[in-house]
């Protein structure tokens, strides 16, 4: 977020005026190449202004706000607010253009409150201009009318969206003068993390805010980086680890002393090592983003995958280049095709989606799910937008099944959750799906669409979290709290469409079981073993090698079908 907010400050052409920006702000953040441009965050000060707890929030679209109960289809007539003030965000946004409006908008629970809106697009990628944020700033003027700092000539306002809850003095990233570094008042503080500190730090988190001490403000970011769910390490560009937070050395059962300085070979698979190396290597040279995924040694538990991504650092006024990067412990399903047959098999009319057990998030979609849903999944045009607008990646289960059917998935999912770790096999849940069928000046239509989806019990990820650091190997704050043990992070859903939908054909025949081509008792992600002695990559192209001659067969006994049939209508 802090360098979201950096972009937000530093942008080279401004069309409206922030007043102080900082992270005790009223923001969101909005994932504009994802379906429907649902909120992939949202500022602890947006929560506490609106009611509404993080995960009824993230990955829904902002107008949720616009009505009393929530409910606001997409290209639905506004009832409740503006509509003109709504269609000239939209207009703005449709051009990437920076907007600000005046929105009656309602906390949950209905109660309304005149919600001062500023957006501002920006790009994330250091070589593209292409948007891939939208940044939106929230003030009630009817509690903070003082907020509003100055009236500009263009008739918008320069805002003082920092502290509004806090009361505090702003600190200020945007505008000159008004301070400098980052506030942490009362309302950028979540609940959770209240109660963790103040069993941490003897006087609770009033001796954190109140004190001037670097040493309390250290513990709280040695906390965060030490209970997060993703581990930061850095690499030099020739794969030494310069450093590795105490959730990647507990992953890896490695103490500092253990890991700090060594190679990437010392832990990676031998086979990993070449795409690692070249990746590294070639990020010497640009600010591309880094993506690494390899099988890391454990001290004492064998492998694990881990699946990184970062960009590369250069230290101010030195030569040396490292590259910082984010990242998390990837679990391969164990799913074998013998449970995918007992399930009925694959058909022809459906698509496979990877669902987040935490958020109900779809994170992963397979590529028959553009065609079956009109949505695109990750294919882009050449002007380097999904086609459409649409990806279904980051969209909720619950905006793609119809209400009346949503608590019997919701529970479904919830068995196959219960289910993990003592048994195996899936749940079938028959739902009706939404699926975009025509676009209108208001949005798009939708049509409703019989579906069977079979959710495969999940694995149990590995319980390495769990286990107690030596003595030796504790901290004030790692050896206070633990993590939660291990439950399933996602679901593996298949979806077959039982009514006759599809993009090409409208009256296409509902999803028809295939012959299935693979061993029963093989795993479906094989590939991925992480016993296999084979490099992923290397087995991935292969698997595209064999899928281009299987194309190329395919088209040239359609084509001697054809020319067969020709010749005897002939």
């Amino acid at each position: 977020m802090m360098g979201i907010l950096a972009r937000v400050a530093s942008r080279p052409n401004p069309q409206i005026v922030l007043g102080p920006v900082d992270f005790s702000c009223s923001f969101v953040l909005v994932d504009v190449r994802r379906y429907d441009h649902p909120i992939v965050y949202a500022s602890p000060t947006f929560l506490k202004l609106t009611g509404y707890e993080a995960n009824e929030v993230v990955g829904r679209n902002c107008r949720f706000l616009q009505a009393p109960d929530g409910n606001v289809p997409r290209g639905s007539q506004r009832a409740y607010t503006d509509p003109d003030a709504v269609g000239h965000i939209n207009k703005s946004l449709l051009h990437n253009k920076e907007c600000q409006a005046n929105l009656m908008n309602y906390r949950k629970g209905g109660q309304p409150f005149l919600n001062l809106v500023s957006i501002v697009p920006i790009p994330w990628d250091a070589d593209s201009d292409e948007i891939r944020y939208h940044v939106g700033f929230q003030v009630d003027l009817v509690h903070q009318p003082n907020a509003i700092l100055q009236t500009m000539k263009d008739g918008t306002y320069m805002v003082n969206y920092s502290s509004m809850m806090s009361g505090g003095p702003a600190a200020g990233l945007g505008a000159p003068g008004h301070g400098r570094g980052l506030l942490m008042g009362q309302s950028s503080i979540s609940k959770e993390l209240r109660e963790v500190m103040a069993d941490i730090l003897p006087g609770g988190m009033n001796e954190l805010e109140n004190s001037s001490d670097e040493k309390n403000r250290h513990e709280l970011n040695a906390l965060l980086l030490d209970q997060s769910d993703d581990f930061v390490h850095v690499l030099s560009v020739k794969g030494i680890i310069q450093y590795a937070s105490p959730s990647l050395l507990r992953v890896l059962e490695y103490t500092s002393e253990e890991l700090i300085g060594k190679h990437l070979s010392d832990i990676a698979h031998p086979q990993d090592l070449t795409p690692i190396t070249r990746e590294l290597k070639e990020s010497s040279t640009s600010q591309k983003l880094v993506r690494l995924l390899f099988r890391a040694r454990r001290k004492h538990s064998g492998m694990v995958w881990l699946e990184s991504s970062g960009r590369l650092h250069l230290e101010p006024g030195k030569t040396r280049k490292s590259v910082v990067f984010g990242g998390r412990v990837r679990e391969i399903s164990k799913l074998r095709w013998n449970d995918v047959d007992l399930a009925g098999g694959v058909g022809d009319n459906e698509f496979w989606a990877k669902i987040s057990v935490g958020t109900g998030l779809v994170v992963w979609a397979s590529e028959p799910s553009k065609e079956v849903l009109r949505r695109q999944v990750g294919e882009k045009s050449k002007e380097g937008r999904d086609e459409e607008g649409n990806a279904i990646i980051g969209t909720r289960l619950k905006d793609l099944i119809v209400d009346q059917d949503w608590e019997v998935v919701k529970k479904g999912m919830e068995n196959a959750c219960i289910a993990a770790g003592v048994g195996e096999g899936s749940i079938i849940v028959p739902a009706k799906f939404r699926i975009p069928s025509k676009e209108t000046e208001y949005g798009a239509q939708h049509t409703e669409v019989e579906t069977e989806l079979v959710m495969y019990v999940p694995d149990l990820p590995m319980g390495t979290y769990d286990k107690p650091l030596p003595p030796s190997e504790t901290t004030s704050y790692t050896s206070t709290l633990r993590l939660a043990p291990p439950k399933p992070s996602s679901l593996l859903i298949q979806f077959r469409l039982k009514s006759p939908v599809s993009l090409s054909s409208p009256r296409a025949p509902p999803s028809k079981k295939r012959k299935l081509v693979h061993s029963t008792s093989s795993a479906v992600y094989e590939e991925l073993d992480i016993s296999r002695a084979s490099n992923w990559c290397y087995e991935v192209e292969r698997v595209k090698q064999v899928n281009e001659r299987m194309k190329g067969e395919i088209a040239a006994l359609e084509n001697s079908m054809n020319s067969r049939l020709r010749s005897e209508t002939v």
